[in-house]
């Protein structure tokens, strides 16, 4: 999805917690059976984002996935991750330090 126009339909989609490197399993091999392994692939992060650009030197395939609706420049997981700790009352400090501790990625200060 690339720009929503539902934002009621986001607030209550599922959200889930992926490992980094289960996912890069997705994108390891080209869409073309023929081709086989991806030779280069970029995945770059902005708060809990994540962007990952797949493209086949051998085929010339590109593909850009973000994790989240963008509406915009702004990923829409980062809103609303903002505006739920202000609405839960959630002390940002606290919900900062158990995102760092378990790894996940989020916004920073």
């Amino acid at each position: 999805m690339k720009e929503t126009d539902k934002p009621c339909d986001l607030v209550t989609e599922s959200k889930y917690i992926v490992f980094e490197g289960e996912l890069m399993q997705l994108f390891a091999t080209c869409c073309e059976p023929t081709t086989g392994i991806i030779d280069q692939r970029v995945n770059t992060g902005w708060g809990s984002m994540l962007r990952i650009i797949q493209d086949c030197d051998n085929c010339h395939y590109t593909r850009t996935w973000n994790s989240q609706p963008m509406k915009g420049n702004l990923p829409l997981g980062n809103l609303m991750m903002s505006a739920t700790i202000v609405y839960s009352g959630s002390k940002v400090s606290q919900v900062l330090r158990l995102a760092h501790i378990f790894g996940l990625k989020m916004f920073s200060r």
